[in-house]
């Protein structure tokens, strides 16, 4: 029988995959200058109406959000694991024991979205889920499980 993952080792596996998104929206905005003017609130007011600024800031905030997003996507799928899974001996896999499509690891990472929306109700799911499913695993069925 497989061992679900713990839930500080999700939590700890979240805050992981979280830094590096991070340490990544960085390295991009600082090739984008410009962005961390737009994001500050006491720059100047006609830098937010320029053409251009705004075309490139949605380029930047479609990178930030897309790229990591198929990364993730991509290590589940491929590996059943992101970096913060595996430092903490996590896998992600169908409840049959198979790899997730890419299809059903984008899904599962785009509904982190509705799972963290309602105050983290989704990701609290967790603790009164017998298979300590969160909201985005249900949606493609998938379990994390202790691979220690």
């Amino acid at each position: 029988m497989q061992k679900y993952g713990g839930y500080l080792q999700r939590f700890l596996a979240f805050l992981v995959d979280g830094l590096l998104s991070g340490v990544f929206s960085k390295f991009v905005t600082f090739f984008f200058p410009g962005q961390q003017e737009i994001s500050n609130p006491l720059s100047q007011a006609d830098r937010l109406t320029n053409v251009q600024t705004s075309g490139q800031n949605f380029i930047v905030q479609l990178i930030i959000g897309i790229v990591p997003l198929l990364f993730f996507a991509y290590l589940i799928s491929s590996k059943g694991f992101s970096p913060g899974k595996a430092i903490f001996g996590l896998r992600v896999q169908k409840e049959s024991g198979r790899n997730l499509t890419i299809g059903e690891a984008i899904i599962r990472e785009l509904g982190k979205i509705v799972s963290i929306i309602p105050l983290g109700l989704g990701f609290i799911w967790i603790f009164f889920d017998k298979k300590r499913q969160a909201w985005h695993d249900k949606f493609v069925g998938s379990v994390v499980i202790s691979s220690k």
